[in-house]
């Protein structure tokens, strides 16, 4: 059973600032044009933070006789609109009858099936319900990002953990969760739908106490029986389902499943045989990813030539599925992949969208003359596209101009099914241009692909980092930027601290290799210069200094002092010699009060 939170009937503003922990904290965020799509609804997050939805958005509790149990059925496709109720999104998911928002404050808050009305198999009634998403300890905060697929949902904090709920078949939701007291022969309903989030286990950094606590995904995907989650490096790490090589990490066979012993689930993750990666996507019993360089990568069973021509095709026993990466051939300058059941949807960088498979019912929007291609085509009618996804036989594509497009059999939009690509009228997108995906992070050589997500890019200069400019849009341009190093996903914050205490400052940073760091402060604070402190520091006029002993992503300042006061910063080195600086943090230390009466001096 899903804990609900009541709705606030006021907005919430999506540039509130996150303050996380002790002497942490996060960048206030934006809300970033994105569009998600589940088996029967669409979810389109827009630039002022309102999300609109079309598809199937209520549903009605069915229940035939005294004797049968209930079950939910969805209502007619309804046209785009707003979600009420809902503002201040930066992000958005969906996935089955659900969808997630992860508003600017750092919470997260679902909707769909109201799973109350169902439980009490309360019939006769059409509706859906928004909540808070909770946890065992309360609502969920501190949150960063969120994905959704295959009916399993996964959020990650600004500490770097991963959190998990929703369908868990063979422990794809990767938690270590509490033991049966008595045996079963297989998984009870609450393990095999986990209600309240819990921490992924294979992502915890060992030993217990160490910064940052977890390994930060920078994408998760969930199949049907397994997840991957894309880390900064490049590599893949999978859990949950193997035994059709859709880990990607050499496993196969039934031996290679989560086991479970009749009380819990025992399962190692693995990493995929691949890297350099820089987005993926999962099915059942499938897996894509889209290298940095451009090249498409598949892995798992083909079973409908959805995963090209490098894998053979059919659901036939005989039919072997591959256990490692292989890349499509003569495909190039891919920069996105989303999976259906039985087709793939690709999005190149010069803004063409392909897709492989079967076509029926006009998957590929190609006319019925053609079954199926293991080879990707073009999707006629679009161009200029800069984001993608699909879902169950439908795909949906956005272009720069903010337009939003369907195709495919049973599609949310209005025109239901259709094998041409059909436009959906969602109204203004954004009326800014909007840096794509390829902002803020790093990459090893310049980057030529998901620019901009709202507006056309131009040249890439620089030699790393690299620097573009999307737009005009309105009259609008905005400038961009990747980096070739480190980077910071979490920056030191200011801290306020009495005399002789203890002061903690935290970053998480990822990149290339095992990271080194330095932590530098600065002896300037407003208009005076220190020319001396307790640190052990060679200071100078206008100098920045290393502080001795600081070399991992947390310094602690003990027995504070006047002399602490300044603003400090943490370099991260990656394996190539590569560094990035994180933004400054101010520390003020302040004296404690003295009581002014004699009568409240203690005694």
């Amino acid at each position: 059973m899903f804990k609900l939170y009541p709705v606030r009937k006021t907005s919430l503003i999506g540039l509130a600032v996150f303050q996380l922990m002790s002497g942490s904290a996060l960048e206030a965020l934006a809300a970033t044009p994105q569009i998600t799509m589940a088996p029967d609804h669409t979810v389109l997050l827009k630039a002022d933070g309102s999300v609109w939805q079309w598809g199937v958005v209520t549903y009605e509790v069915i229940r035939p006789s005294n004797y049968t149990a209930c079950y939910a059925s969805g209502g007619q496709n309804a046209a785009p609109a707003p979600v009420s109720n809902l503002s201040g999104v930066v992000a958005i998911a969906a996935a089955g009858k659900y969808s997630l928002a992860l508003k600017g404050d750092g919470t997260v808050w679902q909707w769909g099936l109201d799973p109350q009305m169902l439980a009490n198999c309360q019939t006769g009634q059409q509706r859906s319900a928004l909540w808070q998403v909770a946890d065992a300890s309360g609502p969920l905060t501190g949150v960063t990002a969120i994905w959704a697929r295959s009916g399993s949902f996964f959020a990650r904090k600004a500490d770097g953990s991963l959190w998990a709920w929703g369908d868990n078949e063979m422990n794809k939701l990767g938690a270590l969760l509490p033991a049966l007291t008595s045996k079963s022969t297989k998984p009870p309903a609450s393990i095999q739908n986990v209600a309240q989030p819990v921490q992924v286990d294979h992502l915890k950094v060992t030993p217990a106490g160490t910064w940052p606590p977890a390994t930060p995904p920078m994408a998760v995907a969930s199949g049907g029986t397994h997840t991957l989650a894309l880390l900064f490096d490049g590599s893949i790490r999978a859990w949950g389902g193997a035994q059709y090589g859709e880990r990607g990490t050499g496993a196969y066979g039934a031996n290679a499943n989560p086991y479970w012993n009749g009380y819990n689930w025992y399962d190692r993750a693995g990493t995929a045989s691949i890297g350099g990666v820089g987005s993926i996507a999962a099915g059942l019993y499938k897996s894509a990813a889209v290298k940095n360089d451009g090249t498409l990568w598949v892995w798992g069973c083909n079973q409908s030539g959805e995963l090209g021509d490098v894998i053979p095709w059919g659901g036939h026993a005989s039919v072997l599925c591959q256990r490692d990466p292989l890349q499509i051939n003569n495909f190039a300058g891919v920069a996105a992949v989303a999976m259906g059941v039985s087709h793939t949807t690709m999005l190149k960088g010069d803004g063409t969208v392909w897709g492989m498979g079967y076509n029926g019912g006009g998957r590929l929007a190609a006319d019925h003359s053609l079954v199926r291609s293991l080879v990707p085509i073009a999707i006629a009618g679009l161009n200029n596209i800069t984001a993608i996804d699909a879902a169950e036989g439908c795909s949906v594509a956005m272009r720069n101009d903010g337009a939003v497009f369907e195709w495919g059999i049973n599609c949310p939009g209005p025109q239901g099914s259709s094998m041409q690509v059909a436009p959906i009228n969602v109204g203004s997108v954004a009326s800014a241009p909007v840096c794509g995906a390829a902002n803020g992070r790093s990459f090893s050589s310049a980057p030529n692909a998901n620019l901009c997500l709202i507006g056309a890019a131009s040249v890439v200069s620089g030699a790393g980092p690299w620097n573009w400019n999307c737009g005009p849009v309105g009259g609008l341009t905005v400038s961009c930027a990747a980096g070739n190093g480190p980077v910071f996903l979490l920056n030191p914050t200011g801290a306020k601290g009495l005399l002789l205490r203890n002061i903690t400052l935290k970053a998480i940073a990822q990149g290339n290799g095992t990271l080194s760091y330095q932590w530098y402060k600065t002896n300037a604070v407003g208009d005076k210069i220190q020319l001396a402190d307790i640190r052990g520091m060679n200071t100078s006029l206008g100098k920045r200094t290393g502080i001795a002993g600081s070399q991992t992503a947390q310094l602690t300042l003990t027995g504070v002092q006047a002399s602490d006061n300044g603003a400090y910063y943490v370099v991260a080195k990656d394996q190539n010699g590569i560094s990035a600086q994180s933004k400054s943090a101010q520390i003020s230390v302040t004296s404690p009060l003295k009581p002014t009466r004699p009568d409240l001096i203690l005694r």
